[in-house]
């Protein structure tokens, strides 16, 4: 019996220090994870500013679009109309570009959501592990207060067998 309590003190030993080691690992990812969402917000934040900067310099455009082609109709500044219209179609791209980055981002953010929330209920069952295991380990702290009593009760017999 002694030694089957010997086993189980250092099974939940092992178990216990397995729990702490991996609780310690899934806070390290969660805290990670929680940088990396706040990194992707920030990112996001800038896309969305830069997004209304680009949409600003798109009306801007559109403005000097229209300023050029009344110059047209009076046939002045051809030229500069054709760079006007090469630079708009850049930054058209350019804009172009930026929206697909952001959603790219906002995909980033759902993932990392997703991941977050999955780390979650993984929390929540190593908790539950947790709570089992103290279950066990008030169990154990029985066992051993019944094994202790077993040994007085062992010395109480030997004495009174020692006496008859």
């Amino acid at each position: 019996m002694k030694e089957l309590v010997t086993e189980l003190k250092l099974e939940k030993d092992n178990f216990a220090e397995d729990l702490r080691l991996e609780s310690s690992m899934w806070k390290k990812k969660v805290q990670q994870l929680l940088e990396q969402m706040s990194q992707l917000r920030e990112k996001r934040k800038q896309r969305i500013e830069e997004n209304q900067s680009l949409s600003l310099q798109n009306l801007e455009q559109q403005e000097q679009l229209w300023m050029l082609e009344k110059a047209e109709e009076w046939d002045q500044h051809a030229e500069d109309r054709h760079n006007i219209l090469e630079i708009m179609e850049r930054e058209h791209e350019t804009m172009r570009c930026t929206l697909v980055h952001n959603q790219e981002l906002t995909d980033q953010l759902a993932l990392l959501q997703d991941a977050f929330h999955r780390l979650s209920s993984e929390k929540e069952e190593l908790a539950s592990i947790l709570h089992s295991e103290q279950q066990v380990k008030k169990y154990l702290r029985k066992l051993d207060q019944q094994e202790e009593k077993l040994e007085e009760w062992k010395e109480v017999v030997e004495l009174n067998h020692q006496g008859a």
